[in-house]
Order: structure tokens, then C-alpha cells, then sequence
């Protein structure tokens, strides 16, 4: 029994200190629960610590690199210090030096101050004569000036002298030609009467074989065409009247311009036929444009009614009939280009209408026909040019003519203003505060120098297509 009761005695204590361990282990558990969360907050922190761990030997890394190139620095920074010593040094010779040289400036004041009596006498003494030297320069200025304006008016004078001597010349030129154009009439006309009194029965021979002017009064395009000489039965007046008081050749001399002056007008519409072989000059007067197609290898034929400027054009060895345009147009062969420089002003409508017909029949396909005519839409040619020449019809506005043109065939038609008989007269442009305004009133100031002082001559040229 004792033995049993020593053997449970054991098991007692063993049981009592599970139940102890049991009570243990639920304190435990119960205190578990709560520091839980503790236990989370701890583990956060061993992370971070680890991280910062991390961190702190990357830091080591860099300061061992750092330290390392300090090194390196340390060497530079003694050097820099080696320098801005050796400059401090300098910087204390160079303010001895600056002292040194206020001493000597004051010095020096003090020796100009002595002077400035001196100075202020002398400004004195001076700026009479100074005042007197400027009044000297500009008198001797105000003389030049003087001198230069009538310098410039000695060459305007010179100019203008120049410019009226050179149109006389022109027209002394056009009279000597007209003249030895007379003298040689009459010498053949003195032949012409030499050989009748030798042989009456030759006058007729001689006659047949002499050309000889229809008259003296031949106007320009005055011919009539009978109803029987066109095709609609119509008859064609060329202008409104004719030359019966004056002497057209000298006219032309006179107001038209010289013979060279005409031909740089008129080398303008050169490059319009460069690619005929065959053009006629209609109205080709004294044969300017006659000259020019000849001395570009371009085969030309002028028609002129007024015997002088035909006996004129073959002295000088032009190919030139006398004819009027209709006629000439009736009858001639198929052309390349038809010119006809001044002479739309001349003619009336019906005459008109009936020449741009004829125009297109007679030109080869792709050939040019090409009218020069004062400028209507210029109104400063009513005061200059137009009404000088009796001989105008009235002007023929370009619209109206390029319509004409139009209706006669070409399809191909272009207004030409020339830029060589625009009037050399500007309006000046103005400044306005307002740019908007300034621009405006500018761009109308232009448009009403169009108006009056314009090219004062147009061309049509009218190609057949």
C-alpha cells in the first residue's frame, strides 16, 4: 500500500505540474494574444533595421570612394591655396603701387588748381576769337551752298540746252533728208524734161519707167475703196481728213521725235517676230521699224500711203509700196507678222473693223499681228500728244479695240502698256499713324497716278491660232 501510495506520489506531482504547465501555457497563450500585434511592430522594425543595414554599407561604400578622391582634391586645394596666397602677396605690391599714384594725383591736382586762373584766362581770351571763326564758316559755308545751286542749275541749263539741241539735230537730219528727197525730184524731173525737148515721143517710155508722187497733198490713209473693191459692198474712209495745209514730213520731224529715237521705242516689239519670215509694216512712215526687222534678218514689206516717206524708205534701200491697208490687204500673199506702229488713232470704225479681217485671212496660222496706239485710259495724253496731230480721229480705248480684234478671229489677244512712253512723274507715298489708312491712301495714290500719268501708249498683239 505504501508502495502503491509512493508510486502515485509521483504521478501527482507530475499530473499537478501539467495542470501547472496547462494554467502556464493559457497565461501564455492569453498574453500571446496580446502582444501580437507587438510582435508584427517588431517584425516591421527588423525589417527596416535590415534595410537601413543595407543602406549604411552602401553609405560606407561611398564615403570610402569619397575619401579616396578627397585625396586626390586635397592635393588641388593646397595648390589653390599655394595661389591665392602668392595673389594676396601680389594684391599687396599692387595697393602700395595705387597709394603711390594718389599720392602723385593729388600732387598734381593740387599743382593744376595753381594753373586754373591761367585756363580760365586764356578760355577767355579765346572764345571771341572762336565766335568769330564759327560766324567765318559759316559765311564760307553758306557760300558754297550758293555755289552748289547754281552749279546745279548750270547743269540743268546744260541739260536742257543739251536736250533741245539734240532734237534740233533730229529735226535739222529729217529736213536735210526731206530735202535731198526733193532735190532728187527735181533732178529727175529736169532729166525728165531734158530728154522731151530732145525727143517728144520719148515722154511716155519715160514716164512708165520713173516712179512719181500722185501729189503734194497726200494724206495719210485718205484712199476710198469702192463698193466694187470689197467683198461686203461697203466702202472704207481711212480718216476723217486730209493733210492739205501742212507738210506731214516736217510735222513728224518736229513732234514725233528723230528717226533713232523712234527705233529704241520700237526695238521693244522685236522679240514678237523673231520667228517670222515675212512681215509687213503698215503706216511704216520714215521706216524706223522697217530698219530694225532688216538689221535682224527678218524680211519685211512696208505700205505707206504719204509719196514722201515711200520715195524716203527707198532711197534708203526699205522694200516699201504705196498703197493703203485695205487695198494693200486684198490683194497681197499670206504674211507671218503685220505691224502697224500709230496709225489705229488715224482711221474711222467701218475702216477699222474691215483691216483686223483682212488681219487674220492673210496671216499664216501662229502669226502676229500687233497695233501701237496712244492710251486712252492715260488721261495726260489729252494734254500732251493727242490733239497736236490734227490728223486723229479720236482714241481708241484698248478693251474696245482688243474686242474688235476678237471678233474679227483672234482668240489669242494681250494688252501692252509700254513701259518706254510712261511719263516720269511719282506721287510720293506718305506716313500716317495709322498703317491700315497710310497703305490705303498709298495704294489709291498709285492707282490715280495710273489714271494721269500712265503709259501713253498701249500695244495689241493678237496672235492667230
Amino acid at each position: 500500500m505504501r508502495e502503491t501510495t509512493r508510486k502515485q506520489g509521483p504521478i501527482r506531482r507530475h499530473i499537478e505540474r501539467f495542470l501547472e504547465l496547462e494554467r502556464t501555457v493559457k497565461i501564455l497563450s492569453e498574453n500571446t494574444k496580446e502582444h501580437s500585434g507587438d510582435i508584427q511592430e517588431l517584425q516591421k522594425m527588423a525589417n527596416e533595421m535590415q534595410e537601413l543595414t543595407q543602406n549604411l554599407r552602401q553609405l560606407q561604400q561611398r564615403v570610402k570612394v569619397l575619401g579616396e578622391s578627397n585625396i586626390v582634391h586635397g592635393d588641388a586645394i593646397r595648390n589653390l591655396q599655394e595661389q591665392v596666397k602668392e595673389l594676396g602677396e601680389s594684391n599687396i605690391a599692387h595697393a602700395k603701387a595705387i597709394q603711390a599714384n594718389q599720392q602723385h594725383i593729388r600732387e598734381r591736382v593740387d599743382t593744376s588748381a595753381g594753373h586754373g586762373d591761367a585756363i580760365r584766362k586764356l578760355q577767355d581770351a579765346t572764345s571771341g576769337r572762336l565766335g568769330k571763326l564759327e560766324e567765318a564758316i559759316r559765311v564760307r559755308d553758306q557760300a558754297a551752298s550758293e555755289r552748289d545751286q547754281l552749279a546745279r542749275k548750270r547743269d540743268e541749263g546744260s541739260i536742257e540746252r543739251y536736250n533741245a539741241l539734240k532734237k534740233q539735230l533730229g529735226e535739222q537730219q529729217g529736213q536735210i533728208e526731206y530735202m535731198n528727197l526733193r532735190l532728187q525730184k527735181l533732178l529727175r524731173k529736169a532729166e525728165m524734161w531734158s530728154g522731151l525737148q530732145q525727143d517728144p515721143n520719148r515722154i511716155n517710155d519715160r514716164q512708165a519707167d520713173s516712179y512719181e508722187p500722185s501729189g503734194d497733198a497726200v494724206s495719210s490713209y485718205i484712199q476710198t475703196e469702192t463698193a466694187g473693191n470689197t467683198p461686203s459692198g461697203q466702202s472704207f474712209t481711212a480718216v476723217a481728213s486730209p493733210y492739205e495745209s501742212i507738210d506731214y514730213f516736217d510735222f513728224e520731224n518736229h513732234f514725233r521725235g528723230s528717226k533713232e529715237t523712234i527705233r529704241v521705242r520700237q526695238k521693244f516689239y522685236l522679240p514678237y517676230f523673231a520667228d517670222c519670215r515675212e512681215v509687213l509694216d503698215i503706216g511704216c512712215g520714215r521706216g524706223e521699224f522697217l530698219e530694225l526687222l532688216k538689221e535682224n534678218n527678218i524680211r519685211a514689206k512696208g505700205v505707206e500711203t504719204y509719196s514722201e516717206y515711200v520715195d524716203l524708205c527707198c532711197s534708203h534701200g526699205l522694200d516699201v509700196v504705196c498703197d493703203d491697208a485695205v487695198s494693200y490687204l486684198e490683194k497681197c500673199e499670206m504674211v507671218d507678222g503685220i505691224f502697224m506702229g500709230q496709225v489705229v488713232e488715224h482711221l474711222e470704225l467701218s475702216y477699222l473693223i474691215r483691216f483686223f479681217e483682212l488681219a487674220y485671212e492673210k496671216l499664216n496660222q501662229g502669226g502676229i499681228l500687233i497695233t501701237e496706239t496712244p492710251n486712252p485710259t492715260s488721261l495726260a495724253i489729252y494734254s500732251h500728244a493727242f490733239y497736236i496731230d490734227p490728223t486723229h480721229n479720236k482714241p481708241v480705248h484698248p478693251l474696245f479695240q482688243q474686242y474688235l480684234m476678237q471678233k474679227a478671229g483672234f482668240r489669242e489677244t494681250e494688252i501692252i502698256y509700254t513701259p518706254a512712253s510712261r511719263i516720269k512723274i511719282h506721287i510720293p507715298e506718305i506716313t500716317l499713324p495709322d498703317k491700315e489708312q497710310e497703305e490705303a491712301f498709298n495704294d489709291a495714290m498709285r492707282k490715280v497716278e495710273d489714271e494721269l500719268f500712265g503709259s501713253q501708249d498701249y500695244a495689241l498683239a493678237a496672235r492667230k491660232r
